[in-house]
C-alpha cells in the first residue's frame, strides 16, 4: 500500500487495526525496506505498536495524525525534509515532549546532533535488541537518557 505510510504483513499502522498492539506507540523512518521490516516486527514483538514511513514526508504525515511516544529515524544523510522532521519533533513543536533515537552509519556531526538533540545514537550495523532494548527503555523512563 502506499500513502502516507507503507502497510506489510508484518507492520502494525493504527491502533484499532485487528492484531495491533496496545502498547507505547513508535514511529519508525527507514529508508532501507528490508531494515523497516525487521526493525517494524522486532519492536511489535517486544510490545510496541509500530508505524513505519519509508521517508521523511510520510513520517510527518504520521506525525501529524498521531501521538508517538518514540520516533526511531534512521539518518543515511542530512537533507532538508529530514532536518524539518527533526524540528517538527522538537519539545516546543509537539503536543507532547517525544524522545528520538538516531540510527545511522554516518559520524553525526557535533553541530547537527547540538540541533536536534537525540535521546540516543545508534550506530549501524546494530544488533536488532540492542534498538529494542534502548526503545524500552526510553519509554520506560519518559526519553530521558544520555546520549551514547
Amino acid at each position: 500500500m502506499q500513502g502516507a505510510y507503507e502497510q506489510t504483513d508484518q507492520d502494525t499502522h493504527k491502533s484499532g487495526h485487528p492484531g495491533a498492539s496496545s502498547g507505547p506507540r513508535v514511529l519508525l523512518l527507514e529508508h532501507e525496506v528490508h531494515l523497516r521490516k525487521v526493525a517494524s516486527l522486532s519492536l511489535q514483538q517486544v510490545g510496541m505498536n509500530v508505524l513505519s514511513a519509508a521517508s521523511a514526508d510520510e513520517a510527518a504525515a504520521l506525525l501529524r495524525e498521531h501521538l508517538f511516544q518514540l520516533v526511531i529515524v534512521a539518518v543515511d544523510r542530512e537533507d532538508e525534509s529530514l532536518n524539518a522532521l527533526l524540528e517538527a519533533i522538537r519539545p516546543s513543536n509537539m503536543r507532547q515532549s517525544v524522545p528520538v533515537i538516531v540510527v545511522t552509519g554516518e559520524r553525526i556531526r557535533t553541530e547537527w546532533r547540538n540541533r536536534h538533540k537525540p535521546a540516543k545514537t545508534i550506530y549501524k550495523p546494530y544488533d536488532i535488541r540492542h534498538l529494542c532494548r534502548t526503545a524500552q527503555a526510553l519509554i520506560k523512563s519518559g526519553g530521558r537518557a544520555g546520549n551514547q
